[in-house]
């Protein structure tokens, strides 16, 4: 019995060493540093002399940490930029990349992004080619 529970005690020193071994410091934004990245954003506008815009500011997980909405920019712009911010994040690539996915070759850009089922497939081309 002695020899059974030292076992299992090393197992679980030793586990518990290795788990340690695993684990990764990260550097995270604070809100603070999403502030200077805000001000900086809207200084570098107002310096273009940009009709309006919005900064949306996401953490690594893609949720929102700071958003500033500039003068002249219509509401519905800042969902937008929410969701550009959190997909270039959640892809690791900025929107600029899927842009020219969707210029080149759109019909792949969409098959990639389409579920498995045939009938959804199938439903999809006969309302893309009835536009057409």
């Amino acid at each position: 019995m002695k020899s059974t529970f030292s076992i299992a005690t090393v197992i679980v020193l030793s586990a518990a060493l290795f788990t340690n071994a695993q684990t990764v410091e990260k550097k995270a934004l604070t809100l603070e540093g999403a502030k200077r990245v805000i001000a900086a954003a809207v200084a570098y506008a107002k310096k273009n002399n940009a009709p309006g815009g919005v900064i949306a500011v996401v953490d690594e997980g893609g949720h929102l940490m700071a958003l500033e909405r500039l003068d002249g920019t219509f509401a519905a712009s800042a969902d937008i930029s929410i969701g550009k911010a959190r997909t270039a994040v959640l892809f690791k690539r900025p929107t600029k990349a899927f842009e020219d996915i969707v210029k080149t070759d759109a019909r792949r850009c969409f098959h990639c992004l389409m579920p498995t089922s045939r009938h959804y497939k199938a439903a999809f081309r006969s309302r893309s080619t009835a536009r057409l």
